[in-house]
């Protein structure tokens, strides 16, 4: 069995650079529940240096914190795919619950309206 590191990788590898992008975004302090990355760390950084920063910022919660951001830039299929290289690890959140909370933060940083 693969490492979660180089099961973080291969599904960073997956993604282009748009949606790569818009996932070290997330890691800026969008997400609820976990420390914020600086924007220093991961301003022109590489996939292999993104899965070490991410590593050292969340430690054992890293698998779920890639979950949560997939789920948040809409990559579902990334989603099953790291759910099914990690069939041990539990899962801490649902697909849709995590959708709407999302949908709820958008809402509030835009005023109520959407």
């Amino acid at each position: 069995m693969a490492t979660p590191q180089k099961v973080v990788l291969g599904i960073l590898e997956d993604l282009g650079d748009e949606d790569f992008g818009k996932f070290k975004w997330h890691l800026q302090g969008v997400l609820k529940d976990f420390p914020a990355i600086p924007k220093s760390k991961l301003q022109n950084v590489n996939r292999e240096n993104t899965v070490d920063t991410m590593f050292q910022t969340y430690s054992i919660n890293t698998i779920n914190v890639t979950r949560i951001v997939l789920v948040n830039i809409n990559q579902n299929d990334l989603v099953k795919k790291l759910s099914q290289s990690q069939p041990g690890h539990p899962v801490h959140i649902s697909i849709h619950l995590q959708k709407a909370e999302y949908a709820e933060r958008q809402k509030v940083q835009l005023g109520g309206t959407c």
